[in-house]
């Protein structure tokens, strides 16, 4: 006690070690007990409250330094003043060797950050922990430097926390780091987020079921069939950009895929990459019906796979704590939108498909054909992996389907081929709608009907490159591919809104087909009040925006609580500004539809 007492610069800002190492002392003499013990020793009372008051007095100066710091990092130099503090020089971060910081316990440097940014301390848990949960700690902060250091984050980098729970790490990346920091921590219990997986799914699959709807009339791809509204050249702009969606989606299946076969067939990552790859090329190459032949069987076992595994995980959930009515508006809303955006992401697929039903197929069966079809499957399968996620959410980000497989022992293997299959056959899907866009852009004629050696060449290469990308480079690829798959959408939400307004309430479903594949035909090379109408429309998105990559979160997000109802804003408006626009030509006296369409196509 003397020893502190004289130590007249031990309230200086760069004390702050010596000054968490005495107040630790005077801790654990339990000060406030002592001095309300009965009549204490002869002499001691003097010296516990002197006691007292050095502690009072030290506390007090680390609270002048927490605001201090708050200034520094308000101010952008918040790392250099937290490094400050704890006797680091300000271009190293808490030791330079290449050695991981070792142990789970807290230090001085904990102290500091709990005090600057207001964390409370972790409490103990107040509930019986299955063996599959733990109890919540912080990461103690020396770890997260070392991962500063190992990671060198730039201004172009954005580091994304998956399950942040309180957000300590993202402040920390965010204050020591130029790089944009991103926790994610829905918080949404279980009933609330299936009930905006339903809600979801049921909105956004009525545009994409209305887009299905085109096909058997018209007999074209859905993006050829943009030709009408864009102009010939025109259509290049979402073609290209919807495009890139199509690589995105090829990407993370095949990342899955080989997760899974690297686990069941202990092979390299690299090895189960080929493999995925070339069996899904191998699919599309033998065309368009052992697609469906694929998935009419993957669908079958898919729904027994999917029984057998609901039963499993519902019967873990009796070990484990799992909250079933957590609810915030501003989250459930997000959560909503994605899922709405989830099935108009489909929207430039589904005529692909569609259009090789019978030209007579009514509006209202291919409308409700599609959409039971999407809409229940998304809905059973999101279920499935929100009860999953409730449960086992780190394991399930791990591996997937190495972790839904796990929970049938004995024939672990059968489930895993099966969900191979089922990842397989979607991809195939993936694969050849990108070839039907690309051979769209590439030809002079817009033929859309490849021959098989363009169908083996074409898919070939795009299997060739997006199995590369996955393979060789970062870690961080597969996080970044998702995100921007996620700003694509914002594109296809104009398009749809301007293709469907186009079809069902200007032309009403009556088109020159012929002339879609004519630059010099009726719809011509540009339209260029269309492409101005789609630029509004993405802009009217921008304010409601709330997007992970490229970083960004609009002003009406923000109020939002970080909901994104870009989406519906920007359906409203290019849909309305279309239908004010656009011309009102009459349509051809004897429209090309359904079995006319497609042999003009092809």
């Amino acid at each position: 006690m003397k020893t502190l007492d004289t130590d007249r610069y031990l309230a200086n800002s760069d004390r702050f070690r010596e000054r968490a190492e005495a107040l630790d002392l005077l801790d654990a003499f339990d000060l406030d007990s002592k001095a309300s013990l009965g009549e204490p020793e002869p002499g001691h009372v003097a010296l516990y409250r002197r006691a007292q008051d050095l502690q009072t007095e030290l506390e007090a100066a680390n609270i002048r330094l927490y605001e201090s710091i708050r200034n520094s990092i308000r101010s952008g130099d918040g790392r250099n003043a937290l490094l400050r503090c704890v006797g680091e020089a300000p271009g190293e971060t808490m030791g330079q060797s290449d050695a991981p910081p070792n142990g789970d316990g807290y230090d001085c440097l904990d102290e500091l950050i709990s005090g600057v940014f207001g964390f409370a301390a972790p409490e103990a848990p107040e509930i019986d922990l299955s063996s599959e949960m733990v109890a919540y700690q912080p990461t103690p902060a020396r770890h997260v430097f070392e991962f500063i250091r190992r990671a060198k984050l730039a201004a172009e980098d954005v580091f994304i926390d998956l399950g942040s729970g309180l957000g300590h790490i993202p402040l920390l990346i965010a204050t020591c780091t130029s790089a944009c920091a991103i926790g994610i921590e829905l918080g949404l219990g279980l009933v609330p987020t299936i009930l905006a997986i339903v809600a979801g799914g049921a909105v956004g699959g009525v545009f994409m079921a209305y887009h299905s709807a085109q096909g058997p009339r018209l007999g074209l791809t859905q993006l050829v069939q943009s030709r009408a509204q864009f102009g010939f050249y025109g259509a290049l702009l979402p073609n290209i950009l919807i495009w890139l969606i199509f690589l995105g989606y090829i990407v993370g299946e095949n990342v899955l895929a080989a997760q899974a076969m690297s686990g069941l067939w202990h092979i390299s990552y690299a090895e189960a990459m080929a493999i995925a790859s070339f069996v899904t090329w191998l699919v599309v190459f033998f065309g368009y019906r052992i697609m469906h032949d694929l998935n009419r069987v993957v669908a079958v076992a898919a729904l027994i796979l999917f029984a057998v595994l609901l039963v499993r995980l519902l019967q873990r959930t009796g070990g484990a704590t799992v909250d079933l009515t957590a609810f915030r508006f501003s989250t459930w809303l997000l959560f909503f939108s994605i899922n709405v955006s989830g099935q108009v992401g489909w929207a430039p697929y589904v005529s692909d498909y569609s259009r090789y039903l019978p030209s007579g197929t009514s509006l209202r069966q291919s409308f409700w054909y599609t959409y039971l079809g999407s809409v229940t499957s998304a809905v059973i399968f999101a279920g499935l992996g929100a009860v999953a996620g409730s449960i086992a959410l780190r394991s399930l980000e791990f591996n997937s389907v190495g972790y839904l497989a796990g929970l049938i022992p004995g024939v672990t293997w059968l489930a895993i081929i099966v969900l191979l299959a089922s990842i397989v056959a979607g991809n195939a899907i993936n694969l050849y709608s990108p070839l039907l866009t690309g051979v769209a852009i590439a030809s002079r004629d817009g033929g859309a009907a490849p021959g098989a050696a363009v169908r083996g060449i074409g898919t070939a290469v795009i299997m060739a490159v997006t199995g590369y990308l996955a393979t060789v480079v970062s870690a961080n690829f597969v996080t970044d591919v998702s995100d921007f798959i996620a700003f694509l959408l914002y594109i296809v939400i104009p398009w749809s809104a301007i293709n469907l307004v186009d079809y069902y309430l200007i032309r009403h479903g009556r088109y020159d087909v012929p002339a879609i594949f004519r630059a010099s035909g009726r719809y011509g090379a540009f339209n260029w009040r269309t492409v101005a109408v789609f630029i509004v429309g993405v802009a009217a998105e921008v304010p409601f925006m709330n997007a992970a990559y490229p970083s960004f979160e609009g002003p009406a997000a923000v109020a939002l609580n970080g909901a994104d109802i870009s989406w519906l804003v920007g359906f409203v408006v290019t849909g309305a500004l279309y239908w004010l626009v656009a011309p009102r030509t009459a349509g051809p006296a004897n429209a090309v539809t359904g079995t006319a369409g497609r042999a003009a196509a092809d």
